[in-house]
Parts: C-alpha cells; structure tokens; sequence
C-alpha cells in the first residue's frame, strides 16, 4: 500500500483528477456534438463511446467517494485498467487487431479442444509407459535422491520413496499437469532424464537406461507445442487479415481481381 501522506500518493492523486477532468470534458465535448441518444450518429449508439462513458463513470465515482472507505470502490477503481482501451479507438489498426481477436474466440474455442484431445492422447501413452515407473529414494531435507531400490530405501531415516516433485505419470490428471509443464518449455529436459532412466517397477532410476523414452518428448513437443501453437497464430492471422480487407472494400474481390489492385 502507498503512504496516503507520500510525494508519490499525492502525485497519483494529481494524475487521478486530471485524467478526470479531461475524460469528462472529452465525453461531454462529444455529447454535445453528437446528441446522447435518439438520433443517428448519437454519442452512445457507438460501442466505443460507452465503455469510454463507462471508464469516465467509474471514474468520476472514484474521485467523488475517495476516503469514504466504501468497499465498492475497490470494484469501480478496476474500471482504471480499461483506460489503455481508450487508446485503441484512436488507433485503426488496434481495433482491427481486438476485433480479430474478439472474432476469432469460437475457433479459438475449436482449437482449444484439439490442443486438449493431443494432451489426452500423449497422457494416455505417457501413463502405459511410465506409469509407476518414476519413483526414486528422495531427501525430505535435501535434493538428494539415493541410487536404491524400494526395498532398500531407508524410510523413515529422512528419506522417502515417492515420484519427483516436477514429474508424475501414475494417471492422466498427472500426466496432463506434467505435460503442460513439458509445454512450457520450462525445465522439461529433467523430464526427459528422469523418463530416460527408468527401470522396472520399485526400482530406482539408472542413467541412460532407456534412451528412446526421449522421442516422447520430442514428438510431444513437435506436436502439442509448435504444431498447436501455430494453429492458436494462424487462427487469429486469418481473422485479422479477413476484417482488414473488409474495412478496405475487396474482400468479395477474386483471387485474381485482387493481383490488378
């Protein structure tokens, strides 16, 4: 929390008026330009011009009950993180880009659920192939994991036979999470090494002990990162490229039609 009696207080609070003042004396420029409401080209008949009626709103509000230590002010002040939304109406290309964006949800939605069916199906088979699989002697203390089987584990002495923290393959909740977490391209290679030295059931890992475990990760990576990914780009690409040749006019122009603009 920022000191109410601090140089920075003050000057957020200089910036919080201002920003009103001239919110309000833009909104009410355009009111009495335009009309409020009731007639064509009307102030509020523009989507934009509400949320910014909205922000202004919230904003006069804010300023108004500031120290009344209301609780519903918490909730109006989040209408301050819609004001760099106020930007993008004087901006073309910015608008194109969230109306893509906006349009492109329910394909988004689509892809979202191919995404999810690769993650179903690379948890299946992670499960049938390391189910049960990685479980090690770990430290409770320490990082330190003991090159033991089960049976010789000395639970109970600081250590304890249970699958790393970062990996788990026992059933497909597990398996989506650790996944996910190979997704992220964020420490999935200790994934992969821990895959990589399985042996058999209760028994601990040894290094290198089946290289090939690897190819799952490379071919989860292949096609639950960069394959999804892209669909995710190409997706909001076509959107975006679509709505700009509406606003230009040619979009019910051939192929051909469009090599002679």
């Amino acid at each position: 929390d920022v000191d109410p009696n601090s140089r920075l207080a003050m000057f957020l609070f200089v910036v919080d008026i201002s920003t009103a003042v001239m919110f309000t004396l833009e909104a009410g420029l355009k009111i009495f330009a335009y009309g409020l409401v009731g007639m064509e080209g009307a102030y509020l008949m523009d989507n934009w011009n509400r949320l910014d009626f909205a922000i202004v709103i919230a904003t006069l509000v804010d300023v108004s009950l500031r120290g009344t230590g209301f609780k519903i002010l918490k909730v109006i002040r989040l209408f301050r993180a819609l004001r760099p939304l106020r930007l993008i109406q004087k901006n073309e290309n910015m608008r194109i880009v969230l109306a893509s964006l906006i349009s492109s949800i329910p394909e988004i939605a689509r892809v979202f659920l191919v995404s999810c069916l690769f993650y179903i199906i690379f948890a299946i088979l992670g499960v049938q192939l390391f189910g049960g699989l990685m479980y090690q002697c770990e430290s409770t203390s320490s990082p330190e994991v003991l090159d033991v089987n089960k049976d010789e584990c000395p639970e109970g002495d600081g250590y304890k036979w249970q699958n790393p923290y970062y990996a788990n393959f026992d059933n497909i909740a597990y398996a989506s999470l650790t996944l996910f977490e190979v997704s992220s391209l964020e420490g999935w290679p200790r994934v992969m090494y821990r895959a990589v030295d399985i042996q058999g059931e209760n028994e601990g890992p040894k290094r290198d002990n089946h290289q090939w475990n690897a190819a799952y990760f490379i071919a989860f990576i292949v096609v639950g990162n960069f394959l999804v990914n892209n669909l995710f780009v190409g997706v909001v690409i076509r959107k975006f490229t679509r709505m700009k040749e509406v606003l230009i006019g040619n979009s019910i122009l051939t192929g051909t039609q469009k090599l002679w603009l």
